[in-house]
């Protein structure tokens, strides 16, 4: 299981936005992630990830914590060994 808890500021074309996610995944689930270009996908599987960090919020895998701002524990991406599949659609000439 993977419980997420997270806010993160996002830079927009008009301003900024806060990415807020609270959700808990269930082991081996499939997950799919989409939305408008600017909403935050991108930036949500480097956090997880460990690439960025939010500026709140708590990530369990397991049991086991990778983040938790509020304790100031963060596992470095090394350790965490995410893997992620990205889906490339192509178009064809017709």
């Amino acid at each position: 299981m993977i419980d997420i808890a997270i806010e993160k500021s996002l830079k927009v074309y008009h301003g900024k936005r806060v990415l807020k996610i609270e959700h808990a995944f269930a082991a081996g689930s499939i997950t799919k992630i989409y939305g408008p270009s600017g909403a935050g996908k991108t930036t949500f599987l480097k956090v997880i990830a460990g690439l960025l960090n939010p500026e709140k919020g708590k990530i369990i895998v397991d049991g086991v914590t990778w983040l938790d701002t509020g304790a100031s524990i963060n596992i470095a991406p090394q350790k965490r060994m995410p893997g992620f599949v990205f889906q490339i659609m192509r178009c064809s000439p017709t």
